[in-house]
């Protein structure tokens, strides 16, 4: 790849450790958007990237997603008046079908659906900003552009809450609203359930668990259980929060890196926004100064990152700016989800969660997490997930994202950079397979998956007549893989390690860059029927 092309600009300038750092922090990431509002204050579009949605909506989406730290802050105390004048001109004139910046009207799976709940958040956490100074007509063209997310049909997965914050935001405001949609919404959410605090990104065998959980499902919950009414709903998704908590903390290591993992890695530090959440909730799920440590070490870890581009404006990317670790999906304003982890400034300086001094999160070295289909390898240095590699199908680079049989919060992971060779393909912690010796293929959409007692056990065919059950086990701060491979012809095999380090720049996911290391290649013929669920193989094991 081209590292000319690369952009790279200077962290923030604040790392924060008191609640006034988080606010300097939100107002430095901020302020740069503002310069990209347009005049009629409805759109905010930062150049440098499109989407594969059109640039109406990429404009809604770079007006919206600062609402969830814009919101925050003035619950908090800290309301900048310029801005939210320009936010209030944005609200009329986006749903005003005869201004030149109307949002359009919304369909069915539409991204305006998405974007919606950050206004119905500011609606009903801040009305005497977003709704009250409003006249009358501005209010109904705003409740009714807002309802459409009634009659438009949402994804199955997490958008289900949006519908659930937008008719939140309507009911607090005492507009036109929709209990009966969002009680269904709330139904179908609790069908993506699977246990331990974990919900599935969608509904099928090969649905994703990743960081969608928390910086999704859990937040969204939580906040609909803290400003909604109190219900044996809201009681359960505070249940299932509290359930997740010590898991979720599992992931982050002792400085504050999560694990690039999943999807959507230009939300960045969204990863600890479930931590903010709870505070919001006033959930103790871990004492408060653990869970306010996971927070701030977790921002300050970004801080030190080169996030943004030159305008300041947070990049898409994941350590840096970084094209091919961002979907299609994503725009030049998406990375600003990222801001939701700034909910915790709604809560005043005296609430316990600011209060608390920081303390460190202690978990075991390896930790089973049957509800994740995971298991977690906590070393001193870093935090290591171990998948059951379900999800990815139809992303690009999906089966790096998800396949995979180690993440690393340090070491991060290589997307591919070619389709010929190891080195293009770049399988730093995969088992690949190659009838060719140049084309080689990884676990993608295993068919069975199973996770106990530090041991990921998957069943995946990564080529016809070519099936593959691998045991990889947690050992605390190391893990063991085993690979059976039954083949109908002769094939090569090759299996990296974590990728290294390159120049110096840390954790980050990279199109192909640094070299995996690996083992060499060899010829495997057809072998018995591999054993039972959790026994490991005797015979012809594989090391990585």
């Amino acid at each position: 790849m081209d590292r000319g092309a690369r952009v790279i600009s200077s962290p923030p300038a604040h790392a924060p450790r008191t609640r006034d750092d988080v606010v300097r922090l939100s107002r430095e990431l901020l302020a740069p958007l503002e310069r990209h509002r347009s005049p009629g204050g409805a759109r905010v579009i930062p150049g440098g990237r499109g989407a594969r949605h059109s640039e109406v909506v990429q404009g809604l989406e770079g007006f919206a997603r600062p609402l969830w730290a814009h919101a925050s802050l003035a619950a908090g105390g800290h309301v900048d008046a310029e801005v939210w004048t320009r936010i209030r001109r944005g609200l009329i004139n986006g749903t005003d079908p005869r201004h030149p910046e109307y949002w359009g009207e919304p369909g069915s799976h539409d991204q305006r659906l998405v974007e919606m709940a950050a206004i119905g958040f500011a609606l009903a956490l801040v009305p005497e900003h977003a709704w009250v100074p409003l006249d009358e007509a501005s209010r109904a063209r705003l409740a009714a552009w807002l309802a459409t997310i009634h009659r438009a049909a949402v994804r199955e997965n997490n958008w289900l809450f949006f519908r659930v914050l937008v008719d939140l935001g309507l009911e607090r405001v005492g507009a036109a609203h929709a209990p009966a949609s969002r009680e269904a919404a709330l139904g179908r959410i609790g069908r993506l359930y699977q246990g331990g605090g974990w919900y599935a990104d969608d509904e099928g065998a090969d649905a994703a668990l990743d960081h969608y959980t928390p910086w999704a499902f859990q937040f969204l919950g939580l906040v609909y259980a803290t400003l909604g009414e109190a219900s044996e709903a809201t009681e359960q998704l505070r249940e299932r929060a509290r359930r997740l908590a010590p898991s979720y903390a599992a992931w982050f290591d002792a400085t504050g890196r999560g694990i690039p993992y999943g999807r959507s890695q230009a939300y960045r530090f969204a990863q600890g926004a479930f931590f903010s959440a709870l505070a919001f909730a006033g959930e103790e799920a871990l004492p408060w100064g653990v869970q306010k440590g996971l927070l701030l070490r977790h921002l300050r870890y970004w801080c030190t990152r080169p996030m943004t581009g030159p305008d300041g404006v947070l990049s898409a990317g994941y350590g840096y700016a970084e094209a091919p670790v961002a979907e299609s999906y994503i725009s030049a304003a998406s990375p600003c989800w990222a801001l939701k982890a700034f909910l915790c400034l709604a809560l005043p300086e005296e609430h316990p969660f600011w209060s608390a001094s920081e303390a460190p999160f202690e978990a075991s070295s390896t930790y089973t997490d049957v509800g994740a289909q995971a298991v977690v390898c906590r070393a001193r240095s870093h935090v290591v997930l171990l998948p059951g590699g379900r999800g990815g199908a139809g992303l690009v680079h999906g089966a790096a994202r998800y396949g995979k049989l180690a993440y690393s919060s340090a070491f991060g992971f290589s997307v591919p950079a070619g389709p010929l060779g190891l080195e293009q393909r770049a399988p730093d912690s995969e088992l690949v397979v190659s009838l060719d010796g140049r084309h080689y293929t990884g676990r993608e959409r295993p068919t069975r998956v199973d996770v106990r007692e530090g041991i990921v056990r998957s069943e995946w065919s990564p080529l016809r007549g070519v099936q593959v059950t691998s045991w990889v086990i947690g050992c605390g701060t190391y893990h063991l893989r085993l690979h059976r491979v039954e083949s109908e012809s002769a094939l090569r095999t090759a299996e990296g390690g974590l990728r290294g380090r390159i120049r110096g720049r840390g954790p980050c996911a990279d199109a192909g860059e640094g070299a995996c290391p690996r083992e060499g290649s060899r010829r495997i013929r057809r072998r018995p029927r591999h054993p039972g669920a959790h026994a490991a193989p005797r015979d012809r094991r594989r090391r990585g």
